[in-house]
Formats: structure tokens, sequence, C-alpha cells
């Protein structure tokens, strides 16, 4: 992942150098989609899983390379486990606001910081058993930075490619569901967690920019 935090190190050190691209008043339509296919084998066990991030946004160049915008997201996730016969399944949605700096890095290339703020509705469902399984929901609250690099086509199409959330302070409120047979017991709890995505697990999110208007 030394990569990825060299992309961030430069994102800052290029960013007094930059010259404005975006013009005051443009609009940015776009979003992005993160795609991932997983197997796993053991002597005892295989499992795969398939998972799938819809991410729309929209933003207004408040300045020249500055956006304001307005964000949502759509994550889903499934995994089935064998010879066990358990299935994982992992849906999200959310909403929040954002603010990206532009900064050149070349000719159509460009580097890109953004930090938002946003709110998560997570349920994530294991069943072991036809007789058992666990349900968990979670709200959060959360507060990122990430970095990213983008390639303008033309004037008017900018592709992209970002590690999300490198950088994630939330705060959430999860309620546990847990059901063995005829029995069944609820339990909550709340608390922060801040985190720093620097593994080559992090997902590379592909995403596009249509740039409207000025």
């Amino acid at each position: 992942m030394k990569k990825f935090t060299l992309l961030f190190l430069a994102c800052l050190f290029i960013f007094s150098f930059s010259n404005a691209q975006i013009n005051k008043g443009s609009v940015l339509l776009g979003g992005g989609i993160s795609l991932a296919t997983n197997t796993y084998k053991s002597s005892s066990n295989e499992s795969k899983t398939k998972s799938i991030w819809i991410l729309p946004s929209i933003g207004l160049a408040i300045k020249e390379n500055t956006i304001l915008g307005f964000r949502g997201q759509y994550g889903h996730s499934k995994t089935n486990s064998s010879p066990s016969e358990s299935l994982q399944k992992d849906d999200s949605y959310g909403f929040g606001v954002f603010l990206r700096k532009y900064m050149v890095l070349g000719k159509n290339f460009y580097l890109f910081g953004e930090g938002g703020a946003g709110y998560n509705n997570r349920e994530y469902h294991q069943s072991a058993a036809p007789d058992s399984r666990q349900v968990v929901k979670t709200n959060s609250y959360s507060i990122n930075l990430y970095p990213g690099i983008a390639y303008a086509v033309s004037k008017k199409i900018h592709l992209e490619a970002s590690i999300n959330n490198l950088v994630n302070l939330a705060y959430s409120s999860d309620t546990y569901e847990n059901v063995t047979g005829s029995s069944a017991s609820t339990s909550t709890s709340k608390g922060f967690s801040f985190t720093t995505n620097v593994s080559n697990s992090v997902p590379l999110t592909l995403g596009f920019r249509f740039v409207i208007g000025k």
C-alpha cells in the first residue's frame, strides 16, 4: 500500500503549486462504482464473496478548482460458504456532503484530496443453519479524508480512481439480534472509532465526473 501513501503525500505537496482548472460556477455530476470478488479455500471450507458499491455525487465549484457537493452511497455484499452452507449478507446506504480540491499533475491529469461528513445505515445478516441467525443493525456518522487521481478525457468528462475512507473517524450505534432455535437475545452498543485503510485489501474505486457550465 506504499504507493497509495505516496499518492496522499503528493497531494499535500503539490497543493501549493497547482493552477486553477475548473472554473467557479461549474457543476460536476458523477459517481463511482467498486466491484470485488474473492474466493477463499482451505482443507475444510470454501467461501465466495461478491460485493458492489455505487457512489453518486453532485458538486458546485464555489471557487476555481474547489468543489462543494452532496454524495450518496449504496453497498451490497454476499458470502456463501460450503460445506457449512452459511450465508452472510451486508447491505448499506448513506448520504453526506464533501469538499474537494483539485491539483494539477500534468497535461490532463490531476490529483485531488477530498474531505466529507455523512450518515450511513447498515444491516448485516448471518445464518449458519435454518434455525440460527444473527442480525446487526448500525447507524453511523463519520468524517473522512481520501486522495485520488483524475484524467480529463475532454473538457466535459473526467475519469478518476480513488481510495475511499483512507482516514475515517466515526460514531456508531449498533443493535445485535441473535436467534438460536426458539431462544432470542438482543443487545446494543455505542462508541467512536478511528481507522486508516492502508492495507492491500482497500478497494480502488473507479469513478467519473461530467463538468457542466463554465
